[in-house]
């Protein structure tokens, strides 16, 4: 895919089911961008646990789950992004440049014992959280 201003991408690929939510607020970051497959698919997995840990939901997590896994190519063209509300990905075939699947999760803050067990889930040390 060629280079485009992520702006045209999300108006172009943004599912009817998710296109309010994505636009509900300012874009408060986007990338486009290539990625491995299954590397991606792995850390989809991972999101989808922490997930449930927290009492989120990952809207289209287990469809895309099941879609990248069928997919039969190496790579994936990625667009992801976030506002003030929302974070996203949508998955686009590198080949015929159409949407796969998506993910949607409502941000929310995490608390000071939410952020202490993900930095001991992660390993992470001498980390001051104020």
């Amino acid at each position: 895919m060629k280079e485009f201003n992520e702006l045209s991408l999300l108006e172009e690929f943004s599912p009817n089911e998710i296109k309010n939510e994505v636009f509900s607020s300012e874009l408060l970051f986007s990338k486009f961008y290539q990625r491995n497959k299954d590397d991606e698919l792995r850390e989809l997995k991972i999101h989808i646990e922490n997930a449930k840990d927290t009492g989120l939901s990952i809207v289209g997590g287990e469809v895309s789950v099941n879609a990248l896994s069928k997919l039969n190519s190496e790579t994936i063209s990625i667009l992801a992004g976030k506002n003030k509300l929302y974070f996203f990905k949508l998955y686009i075939s590198k080949e015929s440049q159409k949407l796969i699947c998506f993910i949607l999760i409502k941000r929310r803050k995490r608390t000071e014992e939410e952020t202490l067990s993900l930095v001991r889930k992660l390993g992470i040390k001498n980390l001051s959280l104020k």
